[in-house]
């Protein structure tokens, strides 16, 4: 198939082909966009003066169309005129659901507190009372050779085990998931 033959068949289809299409994209034209009445509310509200005074510069006919837009649309607008945004994003509704998120996590935090204190329960017996009763039992026997080899320090380790043991069954009471 040379050139001139395929020229040809074009030239034939081609005219038929933007029938259809331009009868296709006519029958659209009746039916409104769905953002139409965006459209309709949000065009600008001044015309634009295009003769050149001194008052009216260049610089003011050929704006950027987002400059215009932030002249022409402002967001105190925006939300009076749409009905449905202001019904998901009212900002009180939002205040509220804030403020009952934040306080629902007041019970972590007591749980928290709880737990912790039963977690750190062991070392405060090993670390703080475990010395005290050394320091008291040792001041009672009085002797160096007493204080290695007393009950101090089967009473001190015996203490530990009972604090862990405390320390495991309150834990298992607030975390009963978890054990």
């Amino acid at each position: 198939m040379n050139a001139i033959s395929l020229g040809k068949i074009n030239e034939q289809i081609r005219p038929l082909i933007w029938k259809n299409n331009s009868y296709i994209l006519n029958s659209f034209t009746n039916y409104t966009t769905a953002l139409s009445c965006l459209t309709k509310r949000f065009t600008s509200t001044y015309k634009i003066n295009k003769t050149l005074t001194p008052k009216n510069d260049k610089k003011d006919i050929y704006k950027y169309y987002n400059e215009r837009l932030r002249e022409d649309i402002k967001p105190y607008k925006l939300i009076p005129s749409l009905p449905t945004l202001n019904h998901y994003v009212n900002p009180l509704d939002m205040t509220k659901f804030a403020i009952k998120y934040i306080l629902s996590y007041r019970f972590f935090f007591i749980y928290m507190a709880r737990t912790t204190f039963q977690a750190v329960r062991p070392l405060m017996a090993f670390c703080v009372f475990g010395e005290l009763m050394k320091l008291i039992l040792a001041t009672m026997t009085s002797g160096v050779f007493a204080f290695f080899f007393s009950f101090v320090l089967a009473f001190e380790v015996l203490y530990f085990f009972l604090q862990c043991y405390i320390s495991y069954t309150f834990l298992t009471m607030f975390f009963d998931v978890m054990f």
